[in-house]
């Protein structure tokens, strides 16, 4: 039974006098009340991350190695991984390898390194062709 039946069934018991099934039928209606309260904040939460992934997705950008977001301003953000971003979906932020290794960038989260030319992995379990 929907809401809307439900309060047209209380407006008769009403009319009728009945208090007892009144009352039921007004439980009944703040049961069915309190279902679609969650059921809308599971669609307004399951949007709202909709609409996070959307703009993320639309502000990346793929330089040919590197991911990149831009920001409203037009500045760009990252590098990100490659492999993270397209292999399980993550934004991974590369750091400085220069301090480290004699690469220009280093992923935290798989370990590939990032230079001046394509990308090479750090460890035989890392690699980018499996």
């Amino acid at each position: 039974m929907s809401v809307i039946e439900t309060a047209k069934d209380i407006y008769d018991l009403v009319k009728k006098g009945a208090t007892i099934e009144l009352q039921e039928r007004l439980m009944k209606l703040r049961e069915e009340a309190l279902a679609l309260q969650e059921e809308n904040l599971s669609f307004r939460t399951k949007l709202s991350e909709l609409e996070a992934k959307l703009q993320l997705r639309d502000s990346l950008t793929f330089d040919g190695a590197l991911y990149w977001t831009q920001n409203a301003d037009k500045t760009k953000e990252g590098p990100f991984c490659q492999k993270c971003r397209d292999g399980k979906g993550l934004l991974v932020r590369l750091q400085n390898g220069r301090d480290r290794t004699s690469t220009d960038w280093v992923c935290i989260e798989c370990h590939t390194t990032y230079g001046r030319s394509y990308p090479q992995s750090l460890s035989d379990d890392n690699d980018l062709f499996q």
